[in-house]
């Protein structure tokens, strides 16, 4: 709620590329998996190509673990 809006809004002062990683973690915890999937797009967008690997092995992670390896893969 509230206090992630702070979180990301502090992130955003300092110019984090993850930004779309932090919100695609949080909609995946509280479980608004359509919503974090959205964010997989915006992830691939990420300019900085070090961060754009780390977010999107990540990523690959949470697919794996949810059972969508085809997705994963893609990524």
């Amino acid at each position: 709620g509230r206090d992630f809006q702070r979180y990301l809004e502090i992130r955003r002062q300092a110019n984090d590329p993850l930004i779309p990683l932090a919100e695609y973690s949080w909609l995946t915890i509280t479980g608004r998996t359509a919503e974090a999937a959205a964010k997989i797009a915006e992830i691939e967008a990420i300019q900085v190509p070090d961060a754009r690997s780390e977010a999107l092995a990540n990523v690959a992670l949470v697919l794996l673990a949810s059972g969508d390896s085809a997705r994963a893969r893609s990524l």
